[in-house]
């Protein structure tokens, strides 16, 4: 079975340019704002997601927001009697 969980914002969006080093450890797509950020978070949650043989991805568009969607296939327990 597949599951998916999807997470969407409305805020800026990312640029096309920027997603291809979005799940790379310390890419932040502003490094000049003034936010906390280390640019972790994405990294781990990709690695979480390839170490239970799933998948992280983004779809977004500027201005818009973006959806970010966790896959993984599930297998279903049976349960003892």
């Amino acid at each position: 079975m597949l599951i998916q969980i999807k997470c969407r914002d409305f805020g800026p969006g990312i640029k096309a340019t920027d997603l291809a080093n979005l799940f790379k450890p310390y890419s932040r797509q502003a490094p000049d704002s003034n936010n906390d950020s280390h640019g972790l978070g994405l990294f781990v949650c990709n690695r979480i997601a390839e170490n239970m043989k799933g998948k992280l991805s983004v779809e977004s568009t500027v201005n818009e927001g973006s959806e970010f969607t966790f896959s993984f296939k599930a297998e279903r327990l049976e349960q003892d009697t």
